[in-house]
């Protein structure tokens, strides 16, 4: 099988490897199973990834957005829900009084209740992204972090 846009062939990868190009066969930029499980694939994915496509005499080719996929569908049910805030504007409300912090309790995971939850403090002071920072974008979405989550 051979997935599309990506150099999959031994002699190709041993090439790459031998003149120094990746640093060895777990290489993240490479698609071997070392590589794989270095860049986090689970072995769920892999054998979900296998299953998809299933196995044939024929030569086959499947798209890597397929292998993305299976990962992305294996992760959603086991990994947990965190938010980060790459470029901080600050944001602070006048009207909430000075000193006060109301904790709001968040779920883990949407689709598994059973991974918890947990508390989100909002107060005064809290950090949007940069280019939510437009009053259009700020009409479309209001997702903002605490200085507590930063």
């Amino acid at each position: 099988m051979y997935l599309n846009n990506v150099v999959t062939g031994k002699r190709y990868i041993k090439k790459l490897v031998e003149d120094g190009i990746v640093d060895g066969w777990d290489d993240p930029r490479l698609v071997t199973i070392a590589s794989l499980r270095r860049r986090g694939f689970t072995p769920e994915s892999i054998k979900m990834f296998v299953d998809m496509c299933g196995i044939s005499k024929a030569q086959s080719t499947a798209e890597y957005a397929m292998l993305e996929y299976c990962i992305r569908e294996d992760l959603k049910l086991k990994a947990k829900r965190m938010m980060a805030i790459l470029d901080p504007v600050k944001l602070i409300i006048d009207n909430y009084p000075e000193g006060e912090t109301e904790y709001l309790e968040v779920e883990n995971n949407k689709e598994v209740p059973e991974m918890g939850s947990r508390k989100i403090p909002f107060g005064k002071e809290l950090w949007i992204e940069r280019e939510r920072t437009s009053w259009r974008s700020l009409q479309r979405s209001t997702s903002v972090c605490s200085p507590a989550t930063r």
